[in-house]
């Protein structure tokens, strides 16, 4: 599709030369015949309408005439001129553009090939796969109509090679896993560094549901309105990240970094939160599945009693009210431990 609209701009941008041409040809000949009427013949009838019978005097005014009109001719062949340098920038930034999106393109194709390689052994090459990631980040901060698709191909990597069930790996292998490979996390690296983020830049959201997100680095991440439904982010470090409307029902948050992170309007439904630390999070309008009546729109009671820490946490009054009367200690500085839970 992207080739095809090149090349219908290169069909049309051709078409427009040709006339520009056409048009340079008929203004040029045009022009000559204009210089010849205003050099030679214009001067000659405008003195005979005088009836001037002194020869030198009627030649002085004739050549005076000759004199004003090769100086409007000069004038308007400056204009003319001054146009076709215009219209031979603009041809040129196009070929520059072109030859632009074109070096673009090719180093976008071969970005996404290094994506899927690897080695001998048909093992994933990680430095290659590295240097497409980075890569294709450089990309998107250089080319704004390539950003959104970068991101969208990033996130499916992720979604590909690190879902929740990763049929190619042995089981007591995912067990073990307490860390994203080298490659998620680069991609994640990059996700964290982004330009933009939602409503600010992009007009759709992160899709990494169903994804194994193990002790991955997300630290201050703008992740607003994420997909993550789903999503195994055991130990995973969301400090200070906006997760403001995310999406993670039935998630798994079991012993995370939340500290300071902003939860607000954050969709909880499921989600263990097991000895995860929520020290200094904001919790408000946190959307969940509530225990008890009353408590519409918030994360329920069940959910933050397993949780490390909830100290300096921004609640909705009346769920910090049920939480301090029975479960104080989440209150504390150390609150429980993750060890509590396994």
């Amino acid at each position: 599709m992207a080739l095809k609209k090149e090349a219908y701009e290169n069909v049309r941008e051709h078409k427009l030369l040709i006339w520009i041409l056409i048009v340079f040809a008929v203004a040029l000949v045009f022009i000559a015949l204009l210089l010849g009427y205003l050099v030679f013949t214009y001067p000659v009838n405008q003195v005979s309408q005088y009836g001037i019978t002194n020869a030198t005097e009627k030649a002085n005014l004739i050549n005076q005439y000759r004199t004003t009109s090769i100086q409007l001719i000069s004038i308007f062949a400056q204009i003319f001129g001054g146009i076709a340098v215009l219209i031979g920038i603009y041809f040129a930034w196009g070929n520059l553009t072109t030859a632009r999106e074109g070096q673009i393109t090719e180093r976008f194709t071969r970005a996404v090939n290094q994506l899927g390689a690897i080695d001998q052994s048909g093992n994933p090459a990680i430095e290659i796969r590295l240097g497409g990631i980075y890569a294709l980040e450089r990309i998107a901060d250089r080319s704004g109509k390539d950003y959104w698709p970068i991101m969208e191909i990033l996130t499916a990597y992720i979604r590909k090679n690190s879902p929740i069930e990763n049929y190619n790996i042995k089981t007591e292998d995912i067990k073990n896993q307490d860390k994203v490979s080298f490659d998620i996390q680069a991609i994640l690296t990059v996700i964290k560094r982004r330009r933009y983020f939602f409503n600010s830049g992009e007009s759709d959201c992160l899709d990494l549901h169903e994804t194994c997100l193990n002790g991955a680095n997300l630290k201050g991440a703008h992740l607003e309105k994420v997909n993550l439904y789903r999503a195994n982010l055991k130990k995973a470090d969301l400090e200070g990240a906006y997760l403001q409307e995310a999406d993670f029902l039935a998630a798994k948050l079991r012993s995370a970094n939340l500290k300071k992170a902003n939860l607000c309007g954050a969709d909880l439904e499921e989600a263990n939160l097991c000895g995860a630390d929520l020290e200094g999070a904001h919790l408000k309008d946190v959307n969940s599945s509530p225990e008890f009546p009353g408590l519409d729109a918030i994360v329920s009671v069940d959910q933050l009693s397993k949780v490390k820490t909830l100290y300096n946490a921004e609640l909705d009054d009346e769920l910090e009210k049920i939480l301090r009367d029975n479960h104080p200690y989440l209150f504390s500085p150390t609150g429980k431990h993750p060890e509590d839970y396994f």
